[in-house]
């Protein structure tokens, strides 16, 4: 499950149907009214500039909704928003985390209800957590608690790399 809101998730390889994305992506945009439930990618034609420069007049068009040409917003969750089944995909997140035997948290803090709800689910069936993070955190706790789980202190770019290489030796063994 994808938690932060960049699509560094996708761009890095992840399917998108296998990548459920709870906090929403950047790179997509909604009607503000709503007048539909679409989400919306945020044209390609958009440039990229600093938070201190003005989005020039002519972009601010790219930004309108297509079906009623009213104002669209980010699609993230905001904190002020409850997670919903369609554009969050929560009950889908956590009948997942039913069937979920190993799961791996990697630099969060743990501050938002989805997470926590998916790491208490994937614990009641007997699943395994680890947490990769730079500082323990609710999730460190859980994972130590959790069947085989522990918290790993370090940064997700040094770990993963390491999990990889694990996990290409396994497969190896068990195709012997």
């Amino acid at each position: 499950m994808g938690k932060n809101v960049d699509g560094l998730h996708i761009r890095a390889g992840n399917s998108i149907d296998r990548t459920y994305q709870i906090h929403g992506n950047i790179e997509y945009m909604r009607c503000i009214a709503p007048c539909s439930e679409d989400i919306i990618p945020i044209s390609q034609e958009m440039p990229i500039i600093s938070r201190e420069e003005k989005l020039p007049e002519k972009y601010w068009e790219l930004l309108r909704c297509p079906v009623c040409g009213r104002q669209t917003r980010p699609h993230v969750l905001l904190w002020d928003e409850s997670y919903n089944e369609h554009h969050y995909l929560f009950q889908s997140s956590l009948d997942v985390a039913l069937k979920t035997d190993l799961l791996i948290i990697a630099g969060t803090t743990g501050a938002t209800n989805l997470p926590n709800q998916i790491v208490s689910q994937v614990m009641a069936i007997g699943g395994t957590v680890i947490d990769i993070n730079i500082e323990r955190n609710i999730f460190s706790d859980m994972a130590e608690r959790s069947r085989n789980g522990f918290f790993w202190k370090s940064t997700s770019g040094s770990a993963f790399p390491q999990i990889v290489e694990v996990l290409r030796a396994y497969q190896g063994i068990l195709q012997h």
